[in-house]
């Protein structure tokens, strides 16, 4: 099976072990040619990379406000773990277990990421405090240009 990607002299072989070392030397090409993002296939429906198992990613932060240049500036933040099962990634927030707010943590965010380097973030929801657990809300101005929360 062939896919396509946008530089068309790149292709998997669609051999399934060898999957690791063509990929390997995907990243590798498209790294050199100064595109870091693996979401550069055509048919994303197709992809290898969209098969992969995925984690729901909790983040909390102190704020969600932009600074003068328009960039994220989210004062404290921690990666507090992360669920292989999105309900329980959402339980876990809503309820703040463990005690996710710690007093400074007003926010809190779930993405999604499917497992490799510099994992792809699919879907992702934001939280705010209320007092006893999280409530989801908008996603803030401006956050739409920026993911990868969680994994810095």
């Amino acid at each position: 099976m062939d896919y396509e990607w946008i530089h068309d002299d790149i292709t998997w072989c669609g051999n399934e072990c060898h999957y690791l070392e063509c990929e390997r030397n995907i990243a590798n090409r498209l790294s050199k040619e100064g595109l870091f993002s693996m979401a550069m296939f055509r048919n994303t429906e197709t992809c290898p990379l969209y098969e992969r198992e995925k984690y729901y990613f909790i983040t909390v932060f102190s704020r969600l406000d932009l600074d003068e240049k328009g960039w994220t500036d989210t004062g404290n933040r921690r990666c507090w773990g992360f669920y292989k099962d999105k309900d329980r990634a959402f339980q876990a927030v809503h309820e703040n277990w463990t005690d996710l707010n710690e007093t400074i943590y007003d926010y809190a965010l779930i993405e999604e990421y499917e497992e490799g380097i510099s994992g792809l973030t699919g879907f992702r929801q934001f939280f705010k405090f209320d007092g006893k657990g999280y409530v989801e809300i908008e996603e803030p101005k401006g956050y739409g240009l920026f993911s990868g929360f969680a994994l810095g």
